[in-house]
């Protein structure tokens, strides 16, 4: 099976921190992908009871509905089968990491401030797309 152009898949980026969403948003982008963006966890239910990602990232500390909280409600949101990153700027004990990596499509973890490349090759992976854009010349701190 050949890979999948990322125009035609969709990733959904759940954070409450603005710059982190432009951050996200900028990269995929830029890799081709369509982007949804929501600023905590009622916003991603609600847009994924609309349509389903096919890729989810999503913060853990949030207010409102904390991104752990929206892992376990993803199944019953029709998000399925939509594998899905954790991000964290929560500096967490080991046991804490392990277990939400046990969690059902969980397939990364990652700790901000995020390794863009390395961010973008696995969501890549993850959805059997191959890269066809170019990395943003300009980063979050570059805005002016």
């Amino acid at each position: 099976m050949s890979p999948s152009s990322p125009k035609d898949k969709v990733v959904m980026v759940v954070d409450d921190d603005k710059a982190v969403l432009f951050l996200f948003e900028t990269h995929l982008s830029a890799a081709g992908f369509q982007v949804v963006l929501a600023a905590n966890g009622l916003d991603a239910a609600s847009q994924i009871e609309k349509k389903a990602p096919d890729l989810i990232v999503v913060d853990l500390m949030m207010p409102g509905r904390s991104g752990y909280e929206l892992l376990l409600l993803l199944p019953s949101l029709g998000a399925r089968y939509a594998p899905i990153f954790v991000i964290t700027g929560s500096s967490l004990d080991v046991s804490t990491v392990d277990m939400i990596k046990r969690e059902a499509r969980v397939q990364e973890f990652f700790t901000k401030p995020v390794d863009m490349p390395s961010f973008l090759a696995k969501v890549h992976h993850s959805l059997k797309t191959e890269p066809t854009g170019r990395p943003p010349e300009r980063g979050i701190a570059d805005r002016s």
